[in-house]
């Protein structure tokens, strides 16, 4: 289906489309509202971004205490899961504010797309600076002005926090299934039973509850909690709903803006306004994750023991990209990171209008200088709290979950269409020039890079024998579209282990060890299922169909032939399952010296009680 932005079907745009207000769950925080309707297969709440967070465990020798976790999304394309050993995405926007509610999922990611063309790694400096990485996500069914928006976290979401003792009885999908089918059947015990049908109700649901507390948590405890599930449905006890004009009351636009290609040379993406906004407007919420330990953004050079573990080495090798995307302050540990995408908001100075030489700037506001300002928001009632916290109550406060909100304020009338800008401050602005003036082109590995983008679009696939006198770009491999099936696992049945294989010819190579192609076509799984492992293309076997052959995906477990120490080739693969990635740590973001700073909040909004550097000092 012809995916439909959310623009394009509404073109009531005074109407606020997304909202952030208090979840239907209950003890869930904040969630997000649709403000108008939805129709299925359009995008909603706007683009967004995925900012890689790369092999944090071996970088930092442990896993970091961080609530990001939480929050993180595997990566679903090929570009993003061979980028590193471990790849973790932070989503900005739907992708960490939704929330999950397994019967009621109503949106989905549409593969994120790898976006390297924006920068020029041998001309600019900012190239490496931002992520390349957009992300939308879709409405998988009619979504209805007032109803929240839920994403499919997975069960091993609600697994891992079930065991790190963080979330209690969660039904999933088949419980609520369940239940649903035992309303049905005492309804009908109910009718028959008119006299004792109070009692049945509450019987049956602590009866269930014993066998399956998830399936006996949903059912309906009393007779008039009967006729309400039967009525509006299974979850309706739990989920209380949203009107709009509850929403326009007690929730917060979202899509004041939306992220485009930025005004600013080197800068990337940027927030621009979809309607006109009055001086005072919130433009967008933000709200906070903290990392208590902004050291645990460094990043080294690592290597593998005897055992094959990954250890860290000694060489710093920079900081994770994800530190671009954070508030701090040079004299505090901490870091404070936006959930929201108002995060892609541009630097503009406070004194780009100021005259020359006097120190003074212009007070008529006009559009050289920001036309939005940092502020905690009012309704957050966490922030009260949180500012006042001390470093080791902060620290107690952030194992446990979010808190706190920044939010963006039009400092001017904005115009629709116009793009958005904080002052960073000093501190920032310094670091970009100083990089700037310092910056060199890559050498040696660096410089042999040809982007992904231009490699997918144009260049035409070389096999095994064309490779070995024009071999692709140093930063560029390919990757096939593959997964085990149950009938291949012992594939080749008959083959009797001894390693001769290795003086084969490729002839016999593929007939031994190759199984059909057909089976891994684009399409024929759903496709965020569709799963992209590491190959190399072996030769064509007739017009659009190539042989290849497989190797052992890093982020997967160990194959069965991977055990067995035998080749897996997939013979007839049609070249729409073939594409092109990048290397790992071959990417922009990887480079030496490219520029990382955290973003800079105004003199008096970052709390005195956190400057801990400057204490220990």
């Amino acid at each position: 289906a012809t995916l439909v932005h959310a623009y394009e079907q509404d073109n009531d745009n005074e109407q606020c489309g997304m909202y952030l207000a208090e979840s239907t769950i209950p003890n869930s925080g904040m969630g997000l509202f649709a403000g108008k309707n939805f129709r299925k297969t359009a995008i909603v709440g706007g683009s967004s971004v995925g900012v890689l967070c790369t092999d944090l465990d071996v970088h930092n020798g442990y896993e970091p205490p961080w609530p990001q976790y939480n929050y993180f999304w595997m990566p679903d394309g090929a570009e993003q899961e061979f980028d590193a050993r471990v790849a973790e995405a932070m989503v900005p926007g739907i992708g960490a504010l939704a929330n999950y509610h397994p019967w009621h999922v109503n949106v989905k990611p549409r593969p994120s797309r790898f976006v390297d063309t924006m920068l020029n790694r041998t001309v600019d400096p900012g190239a490496g600076a931002m992520t390349y990485y957009d992300v939308d996500f879709f409405a998988s069914q009619s979504i209805g002005a007032g109803e929240e928006i839920f994403a499919d976290y997975g069960e091993n979401w609600v697994l891992r926090r079930q065991d790190e003792g963080k979330l209690g009885i969660f039904p999933f999908k088949g419980d609520y299934e369940m239940a649903s089918d035992i309303v049905q059947q005492v309804r009908q015990l109910v009718v028959e039973n008119e006299e004792k049908s109070e009692k049945i109700v509450s019987t049956l649901k602590q009866i269930v509850y014993d066998l399956n507390d998830a399936v006996g948590s949903v059912l309906p405890a009393t007779l008039n909690d009967l006729e309400h599930v039967l009525q509006h449905g299974i979850t309706s006890l739990q989920l209380e709903k949203r009107s709009v004009e509850w929403l326009e009351e007690h929730g917060h636009c979202m899509d004041h803006i939306v992220p485009r290609k930025s005004t600013v040379e080197q800068a990337g993406r940027g927030l621009f306004a979809t309607r006109n906004l009055k001086e005072g407007t919130a433009v967008v919420p933000m709200p906070l994750l903290h990392i208590m330990n902004k050291d645990e953004m460094e990043m080294y050079d690592w290597e593998v023991n005897e055992d094959g573990d990954r250890y860290r080495t000694d060489e710093n090798t920079g900081k994770q990209l994800y530190l671009n995307y954070c508030f701090g302050d040079s004299a505090s540990s901490v870091l404070m990171c936006p959930t929201s995408v108002g995060i892609l908001v541009n630097h503009r100075s406070s004194t780009s209008t100021c005259a020359a030489g006097t120190g003074q700037c212009l007070e008529d506001r006009n559009s050289d200088g920001p036309n939005g300002e940092l502020r905690w928001a009012d309704w957050d009632e966490t922030n009260e709290e949180w500012l006042n916290y001390s470093m080791e109550e902060l620290g107690e406060a952030t194992s446990k979950g979010r808190g706190m909100t920044l939010e963006i304020v039009a400092t001017r009338d904005i115009q629709e269409g116009e793009e958005i800008f904080i002052d960073y401050g000093p501190e920032w602005e310094d670091a970009w020039n100083q990089h700037v003036a310092n910056w060199k082109p890559p050498s040696d590995v660096y410089a042999d890079y040809t982007p992904i983008s231009f490699m997918n679009n144009r260049a035409p696939l070389r096999t095994k024998s064309e490779l070995v006198d024009n071999p692709y770009p140093e930063n560029v491999m390919t990757a096939c579209l593959y997964w085990e099936l149950d009938d291949y696992l012992h594939h080749p049945d008959n083959y009797d282990g001894e390693f001769k294989f290795k003086e084969w010819e490729d002839e016999e190579l593929l007939d031994t060890f190759s199984v059909p192609g057909h089976h891994f076509r684009v399409g024929s799984v759903k496709v965020l299922d569709e799963t992209w492992w590491p190959c190399k293309v072996y030769r064509e076997e007739e017009r659009g169909f190539f042989s290849v052959r497989i190797f052992q995906k890093p982020s997967e477990s160990n194959t069965r032939w991977t055990r067995r120490g035998i080749p897996r080739f997939v013979r007839s693969l049609p070249r729409k399952s073939i594409k092109f990635i990048h290397r790992m740590e071959s990417s922009d973001q990887f480079m030496p010296g490219t520029f990382r700073h955290y973003v800079g909040m105004p003199d008096g909004l970052f709390p005195e009680a956190w400057r801990n550097l400057a204490h220990e000092d």
